[in-house]
């Protein structure tokens, strides 16, 4: 009994030991677990054989992953989901892509099935869209955007965003398309004296946003200008923080620390009321090193009680630099409300009670003035353009923009300050608060 059992267990053994040569072939060394590997090829057949010249069981695509099982020459035997095969092993690679972000150059960029002109189109990309490059090739990259994937031109993609820059129109007039070389896709006129955002550029046209709206223009009709700098955030970007009442008691000094330079505090809201903790923040902020920086939320619904608002701002504005030797520098009007007004004419209303708030700011000697709103507001219910042309050239009228979103895409409309998020996190301040970059350098801003 014992002899027989010796004999039945090498039986096995030997048989064990074949099926593992003939499915689990090897180039001779041992492997203590199946190691994974990528593929690197645009397209990767899977045989069932070491040979081209055998049957294809499935066909797997860059960036896919198998699990290696063994090897035999020139070949490597894989798993991949349930198909076991041979690939070639010059397409494989050990280690995973390392995918990097990318930014369409061209004026439209095609998605495609496959890697080559002939495949199906997936979607179409924009000029200075984002995504995701999750592998490449020679001629192609396979990318994500957003819920598409796919293969891309390579050569039509550029690894760092453009730098959006200010421009304005000097033609006399001039179509914004939707699509370039399609005039039927016209749909908005731009006029001499225009200012658009500047988000891409090509040859011939360039990708341009026009409060909100964005489409393309003839390059030539445009010449650049600076009155903003956010295209030159490595020389003039600054960071900052706005706070109230809201925030209780803030560290500036630790505030200061972690990297910003300024404050916007609220003072006042509508005709009477004080922020209890502006006087405490401004003086804080002020010998920590920061500079001091207030703003007034409007709630008038006429000009009379424009007039009081700004004349109750201006008071504490005042009070602060008089009794506590604190220097204000900038004073904006937070305008985020209709304030009762008819949706009929609240655009040329509110515009008017703005600009009469402005000009009552400027005869109480208060002349570093500007504005805050979201992007929506400031397209559907304010004139900006307006506001904007009626003040002096200097001191310099700041336009402060609310809008959520990743700092990496930039403000996307013409901002001086940039309030990019209300969920931050500063050393110094407890719980959320709102974080500002700023691009207008002169005046400590």
């Amino acid at each position: 009994m014992r002899f027989k059992g010796k004999q039945t267990v090498a039986g096995f053994l030997i048989f064990l030991t074949m099926f593992l040569a003939i499915f689990f072939p090897t180039d001779g060394t041992v492997q203590a677990a199946s190691p994974s590997a990528y593929v690197t090829s645009y397209t990767l057949k899977i045989r069932n054989a070491p040979s081209t010249h055998f049957k294809t069981l499935r066909m797997i695509a860059m960036a896919d992953r198998v699990t290696v099982l063994g090897r035999r020459g020139k070949y490597a035997h894989v798993r991949y989901g349930n198909t076991f095969g041979y690939v070639q092993m010059s397409h494989l690679s050990w280690r995973p892509f390392r995918s990097y972000t990318a930014y369409v150059s061209s004026y439209t960029l095609k998605v495609r099935s496959q890697a080559n002109v002939h495949s199906i189109s997936r979607g179409m990309l924009r000029m200075s869209d984002r995504l995701t490059v999750l592998g490449r090739g020679n001629k192609y990259a396979l990318i994500r955007s957003g819920h598409v994937w796919g293969f891309v031109q390579k050569s039509y993609l550029a690894t760092a965003p453009f730098r959006t820059y200010v421009a304005t129109v000097t033609a006399d007039s001039t179509n914004l398309f939707r699509e370039v070389g399609k005039p039927a896709s016209a749909f908005q006129k731009l006029t001499k004296g225009d200012q658009v955002t500047v988000l891409g550029k090509g040859a011939t046209y360039a990708l341009v946003q026009k409060d909100g709206a964005t489409g393309f223009v003839t390059f030539k009709s445009l010449q650049a200008i600076q009155p903003v700098s956010y295209d030159q955030k490595k020389v003039t970007q600054q960071y900052g923080i706005d706070i109230s009442h809201y925030q209780g008691s803030v560290n500036f000094n630790a505030v200061k620390q972690a990297g910003n330079s300024f404050i916007i505090a609220k003072a006042t809201d509508g005709a009477s009321y004080v922020d209890p903790t502006f006087e405490k923040n401004a003086v804080a902020a002020s010998r920590a090193g920061l500079v001091v920086n207030a703003y007034h939320f409007f709630r008038a619904k006429t000009t009379s009680g424009a007039v009081k608002e700004a004349d109750h701002f201006a008071s504490v504005i005042k009070k602060v630099a008089s009794e506590r030797r604190v220097s204000v520098n900038y004073l904006f009007l937070d305008v985020e409300t209709t304030n009762g007004l008819s949706k009929s004419s609240v655009k040329a209303a509110l515009t008017g009670n703005v600009l009469t708030f402005l000009g009552r700011m400027r005869k109480d000697g208060l002349n570093h003035l500007g504005i805050y709103s979201n992007l929506s507001f400031f397209q559907t219910s304010l004139d900006l353009n307006r506001i904007k042309q009626t003040q002096p050239a200097q001191p310099k009228f700041l336009i402060w923009l609310a809008r959520y979103r990743n700092e990496a895409l930039g403000p996307g409309f013409s901002a001086d300050i940039w309030q990019y998020t209300s969920a931050g996190k500063v050393n110094g301040v407890v719980g959320a608060v709102d974080k500002n970059i700023s691009y207008y350098n002169t005046n400590g801003m």
